[in-house]
């Protein structure tokens, strides 16, 4: 599966670079088109670099949300994973891999992962920003009210 998520990465990235290369941009591609090849580019440039897969993963989710495609949602898991293998604890991965599993309904994983967060145990803490709590404390209110939605 892993080999098969970095081949197609490559593919797209590749198919961006030579149509950015030899055609006039195109103008018609959707912010998300914009944002996965974006991405793409800089894990080319850089697999290293958590912060591209966390673009992937976000373009990734808003083409599945438009398409309702499982395996873009399963692609866009990947990237999450590989954030998380080079940077732990990656809020920002964590909030993407929240709202993964919010457009796949499991509401119930999305909200033990919330309170899992780094984020939320630093809350406990008294150690997080006003803003980051909010947030933290914002997504937990969300995912506890679509449980009992459900």
């Amino acid at each position: 599966m892993k080999k098969s998520f970095l081949v197609f990465c490559l593919f797209h990235a590749a198919l961006a670079a030579a149509q950015s290369g030899s055609a006039p941009a195109n103008t018609n591609l959707s912010p998300a088109e914009i944002e996965l090849a974006q991405a793409r580019k800089a894990i080319l440039e850089k697999p290293t670099e958590y912060t591209a897969y966390n673009l992937l993963a976000t373009g990734l989710l808003r083409s599945a949300q438009k398409t309702f495609d499982a395996v873009i949602y399963a692609q866009a898991e990947e990237a999450v994973k590989k954030s998380l293998e080079l940077a732990p604890n990656n809020f920002d991965a964590e909030k993407i891999q929240a709202s993964i599993l919010l457009a796949e309904h499991e509401y119930p994983a999305a909200l033990e992962l919330a309170m899992s967060t780094p984020m939320h145990r630093r809350a406990r803490q008294v150690r997080v920003t006003r803003r980051g709590l909010q947030v933290a404390l914002g997504l937990v209110w969300l995912l506890d009210a679509a449980l009992k939605k459900y």
